[in-house]
């Protein structure tokens, strides 16, 4: 996922980006990152996951790989043009 990727927005649908920050709400992990993830889990969290997994990224010193243009797409209640969900 990347927050800014907004397709009309960008200029490359094959370009990857690395960073340091956790992206958010649609990733994929391998299953040894998510078994070091899951013994650092808090018994009793104090914020959220997603917050929380960025500071464990951060502590880790790892990085994500991003796409460009976002490959996840929203989902609406509402029956909304096509064109106004990407």
């Amino acid at each position: 996922w990347n927050d800014m990727g907004i397709s009309t927005m960008v200029s490359d649908s094959c370009r990857l980006m690395r960073t340091s920050y956790f992206s958010g709400l649609g990733f994929l992990l391998p299953r040894k990152a998510y078994l070091s993830l899951r013994g650092m889990w808090p018994d009793l969290p104090t914020m959220g996951w997603d917050s929380w997994m960025r500071v464990a990224f951060h502590e880790e010193g790892k990085e994500c790989v991003i796409p460009e243009v976002p490959r996840t797409r929203r989902a609406s209640v509402k029956k909304l043009p096509k064109s106004k969900l990407s």
